[in-house]
């Protein structure tokens, strides 16, 4: 039974460390929150016929995407991973495809047209990128695509193709990863296979030492005479250069060329040692206040096999019009440490600009730069559209005269004004202007509902104008009342909870207080749950350093076995 109890405590020791710690920072803070579909126009395509299909891109967050990237490979056999090990896999094509920016919780449509391969069954591969944060897979490793089957019509054809499994530089296989110093020597060793039944001679080799992946590159393409590649059997040759002096991960992408035509496409991948720093995300916000702000996230060095530190560097953001720098912003950093995730938040402090660059500096070297387009006038005009501010009403109602005065504000006004008594029309009018709107009228003294159409926002406001409360019998829309003294009364319509607050649903309770809006009930504070008055283990922890905690843990256990070891000794 002793021993029994002595489990069950090991147990919970384990099972509570793991819920304790599992609230740490992770790689999943680097990922952009969104989705990506692949669909073809057709499953079978004639022979010489362009592969044609689009992708559709879903932007999650509530921040612009911007530098977006997608990358699609037709290949023919069988996906899997880790690549190096299947040997029935050959990619024929990697196409990159600029899908610019999308608005904040938006979808994009990238169509796209691929020349024909010869006739076989092939399939679609679809990565997509925001900058350097992976929105679907990666195609840096040839890891988690999303696929789609075709068929092309028309005679198949054999090709020599890049062996994976026997292909590596520095004596790993594979787009895994592994160490070497700057500009060292990288020796790639190259397997090729020849399944045809007659030698292939003329092939030549590129390959592309890419920062980070492909879609970053910008590196020149070196080229290697392949020697021939005799029938049914494998040739193998070196493929040297230098490594890149900036530490960093880079894509090693390696294409065989049959002259124009491209018969494989393969990967590997380098670590340059050393301590740096990556701009790993960044999001533009401040559309909906036109108040422009941008929130970057930093990793470490990605060597995890020396993990390096990298001390006393910049972060500096640099914004451009019409090719002319406006505005720089510049930000020192103490360090940061490989693996480490850090944010910062960098104000633009301007509301015309085309271009944004971020880089890393220290010593006056550049050890990162992320240089995108942002078209900001038409962005924000595309988020106008798409959230069309609602036009601001207010009234008020003299009590000597009888007079009632409305009054709409927006930058443009296109709108309709409808105002109704118990029992009839008291108004209908269009109103149309820049800024401000307003119209008088002598009305009755009653309760009366006011229904302002904005034609641009494609929505209507109800407010119900309570000139005699003692006759309300339902809630009001808005607030407005009469003193019965004379005097001015005044009202406006009820507040949007949108960017004020936040909609409870009926499970939880609002923390702070509530108001009334055009959505319901605005909670100005957090939802909390039924149960929010529980202690969330990861509060309570927190103050703690992890470290400390693992050890009282590993103290306790040892404890334990300790008592129980001695236990069993007077037995």
């Amino acid at each position: 039974m002793k021993n029994i109890l002595v489990a069950c405590a090991l147990v919970f020791l384990l099972a509570f460390a793991a819920t304790a710690f599992a609230d740490n920072a992770t790689p999943e803070n680097l990922t952009w929150s969104g989705m990506a579909v692949l669909k073809l126009d057709k499953t079978t395509f004639a022979a010489g016929e362009a592969i044609t299909g689009k992708v559709i891109l879903t932007n999650n967050e509530e921040a612009l995407l911007l530098n977006g990237k997608i990358v699609l490979h037709i290949a023919q056999g069988t996906y899997e991973y880790p690549s190096q090990f299947n040997a029935n896999d050959n990619i024929v094509l990697e196409k990159i495809i600029d899908s610019g920016w999308i608005l904040p919780r938006t979808s994009k449509e990238i169509n796209f047209s691929l020349p024909a391969p010869a006739g076989g069954d092939y399939r679609i591969d679809l990565y997509s990128w925001a900058g350097k944060s992976k929105l679907l897979g990666a195609s840096n490793i040839l890891m988690g695509p999303s696929s789609e089957s075709f068929k092309v019509a028309g005679d198949a054809k054999k090709r020599v193709s890049i062996a994976r499994e026997f292909t590596s530089f520095n004596l790993v296989a594979g787009p895994v990863g592994f160490p070497i110093k700057s500009e060292a020597e990288l020796s790639g060793f190259v397997m090729l296979y020849n399944p045809m039944d007659t030698d292939k001679q003329g092939l030549k080799l590129g390959v592309k030492v890419c920062e980070w992946a492909s879609i970053f590159c910008d590196s020149p393409e070196q080229f290697f005479e392949v020697p021939v590649v005799k029938k049914g059997d494998y040739t193998s040759f070196w493929a040297k250069m230098n490594a890149p002096k900036i530490p960093s991960a880079y894509e090693i992408l390696m294409t065989l060329y049959d002259g124009e035509k491209i018969e494989s496409v393969y990967k590997n991948r380098v670590i340059v040692s050393g301590g740096t720093a990556k701009i790993r995300k960044f999001l533009l916000k401040g559309l909906d206040t036109k108040s422009y702000s941008v929130d970057v996230t930093l990793s470490g060095s990605p060597d995890h096999f020396t993990n390096p530190d990298f001390n006393n560097f910049s972060l500096t953001a640099e914004v451009f019009n019409n090719g002319a720098s406006i505005l720089r912003s510049e930000e020192n950093i103490s360090g940061i440490a490989a693996g480490e995730i850090m944010s910062k938040s960098l104000s633009l402090g301007t509301n015309l600009f085309d271009k944004m660059c971020l880089k890393i500096i220290k010593d006056g070297t550049e050890y990162e730069s992320q240089c995108v387009d942002v078209p900001i006038l038409q962005i924000q005009n595309e988020y106008d559209s798409a959230h069309p501010k609602m036009i601001d009403v207010s009234w008020n109602y003299d009590n000597l005269t009888g007079a009632l005065t409305i009054t709409l504000k927006k930058e443009k006004i296109n709108a309709q004004i409808n105002l109704y008594s118990s029992d009839s029309a008291l108004l209908g009018e269009r109103a149309e202007g820049i800024g401000v709107y307003s119209r008088a009228i002598v009305v009755p003294k009653e309760n009366l509902t006011l229904a302002v159409d904005d034609f641009d926002a494609k929505q209507q406001k109800l407010i119900e104008i309570n000139l005699a409360p003692e006759k309300i019998i339902s809630s009001p829309l808005g607030n407005g009342t009469s003193n019965n003294l004379g005097g001015v009364t005044a009202g406006s319509d009820p507040l949007s909870c949108n960017g004020n607050g936040i909609i409870c649903s009926i499970e939880s309770q609002c923390s702070g207080a509530v108001k009334d809006t055009i959505e319901g009930k605005c909670c100005i504070g957090q939802c909390l749950s039924s149960n929010a008055g529980e202690a969330n283990w990861s509060d309570l922890l927190s103050p703690v350093p992890l470290a400390v905690w693992i050890l009282i843990i590993v103290a306790i256990i040892l404890v334990i076995v300790v008592v129980n070891v001695k236990g069993a000794k007077r037995k």
